[in-house]
């Protein structure tokens, strides 16, 4: 693994959107790639999709309960992680009540993959929830052959739960 030591890992910023839209875009299309059966292709970016994730994050970035983590090198956005603190429902006495984070998304651009990239960005995730009280980092991704599986598995993530479908 070529690990790149110039890359700096942060909190993103309103300038970083353009670079964040694209890098969201193509999250979405690498794993529409991969599951046509739930996910469809975005195909090009129209305005329209621009101006409503421009929305979302703008809210993610000025939440008091979520940020937007992102990798540069030389000025250059190469990926990024986007976190939310979470609390269990305090009415539900069934459960433990365990403040935790969660990795909504966490992607590198695919040229710069497999460079160490990833794992910085997963660390500053588990640093920034653990900051703020967090007990536990925990995730959802999508199983496929390719996936990022392997991935959260070397890095000390284990499977608690897992959803399943059978098509009928």
């Amino acid at each position: 693994m070529a690990f790149m030591k110039k890359v700096t890992i942060r909190p993103a910023q309103k300038p970083d959107l353009e670079a964040l839209y694209d890098l969201y875009f193509e999250f979405h299309e690498f794993n529409a790639q991969h599951l046509p059966v739930y996910l469809q292709s975005l195909g090009e970016p129209t305005k329209e999709d621009r101006k409503d994730l421009q929305k979302k994050l703008v809210q993610i970035l000025e939440g008091s309960d979520s940020t937007i983590l992102v990798a540069e090198e030389s000025g250059r956005i190469l990926g990024f992680a986007e976190i939310w603190l979470k609390q269990p429902d305090p009415n539900d006495r069934a459960k433990i009540h365990t403040p935790y984070a969660h990795l909504q998304s966490l992607s590198v651009t695919q040229p710069f993959r497999r460079k160490g990239i990833g794992i910085r960005l997963l660390q500053g995730a588990e640093a920034w929830a653990g900051e703020r009280g967090a007990l536990e980092l925990r995730l959802d991704i999508w199983e496929f052959s390719t996936g990022p599986l392997e991935f959260y598995q070397k890095a000390g993530y284990y499977t608690f739960r897992r959803a399943l479908a059978k098509n009928l």
